[in-house]
């Protein structure tokens, strides 16, 4: 293990370094909540961005019981090229999020060229992270494991739930939900909190709430609407951003507010996704497209 990583210190460079960083931007909850919001808002009838809403924070809080049940620590601080929330590293989550979310994607659309495309990237992804020294590979390898194996399950044996869940079912989402929660806080009940898990915990609970309140309105589909719902989704965006810019989660202090201010915040964010925002931008289409008729 030290050979590997006196050799990844050699083959170090201000211009790799400067690269391998961008990578963990496409295991963070911006790019994540990004992707399936501006998803939605294209295809809200697509059922994939529905998945990833609820695989991406259940795959994440997961990650975290393995991690705190296996309780091996990351390499050296001194190998570190960015900061960490957490001492453990086994498995690596943003690996096995990854693995899932691009699995998913991919076997939605069955494009060998996507599929290649989201192999390579996790692949970086899996060297990125021993490059900035964050991860041994043991971490990284059984990340990408789990996260097929939790793709695998859910894809084989899990989708009636959500499916029952889609139509207002939603009580083994709930009970889900409460065991997954205490399952994490037995194990971890001496451990330090890191922020993916009230992130984690807040995104369920709001796509739990958002279960109870969908609706579903198809995008126009003509090129004045197309153009329209372009406008309207960059419009939902800067709002998003907004509200995740005014609403921070504190970084030190009580672990009480850490926790309100977190799961607010990330519920919020859920339900702004697919409630609130798809609310907003069916009406202005209709007062948009009722000033643009005459009649």
């Amino acid at each position: 293990m030290l050979d590997l990583f006196s050799w990844i210190v050699s083959i170090r460079s201000d211009t790799l370094t400067s690269f391998f960083k961008v990578f963990p931007f496409f295991a963070s909850d911006s790019f994540y909540i990004l992707v399936i919001a501006v998803g939605y808002w294209r295809q809200p009838r697509n059922r994939l961005f529905w998945d990833l809403g609820f695989l991406v924070p259940f795959s994440t809080l997961l990650n975290c019981v393995l991690k705190n049940l296996f309780s091996i620590p990351r390499p050296d601080h001194a190998f570190h090229l960015v900061p960490v929330h957490d001492p453990f590293g086994f498995p690596s989550g943003d690996i096995q999020v990854a693995v899932v979310f691009w699995g998913m994607i991919c076997l939605a659309r069955r494009s060998f060229g996507l599929s290649f495309a989201a192999l390579c990237l996790v692949a970086t992804m899996m060297f990125s992270r021993l490059y900035l020294g964050v991860h041994s590979p043991y971490d990284v390898i059984v990340g990408f494991f789990l996260g097929g194996l939790t793709l695998l399950v859910y894809y084989n044996h899990f989708q009636s739930f959500v499916s029952k869940w889609l139509s207002g079912q939603t009580r083994s989402y709930w009970i889900i939900i409460f065991w997954g929660a205490l399952v994490y806080f037995l194990i971890s009940r001496f451990q330090s909190t890191p922020p993916m898990v009230v992130m984690a915990l807040g995104a369920l609970i709001g796509y739990g709430l958002s279960l109870q309140w969908r609706e579903v309105s198809e995008p126009l589909n003509t090129a004045i609407g197309k153009r329209m719902n372009l406008f309207l989704i960059l419009l939902s965006l800067g709002i998003l951003g907004g509200v995740s810019f005014i609403f921070p989660i504190p970084k030190e202090g009580s672990k009480f507010l850490l926790w309100v201010m977190g799961l607010t915040k990330y519920a919020f964010l859920v339900v702004l996704i697919y409630i609130l925002m798809p609310r907003l931008q069916r009406c202005l289409r209709t007062q948009l497209a009722t000033s643009k008729d005459p009649s």
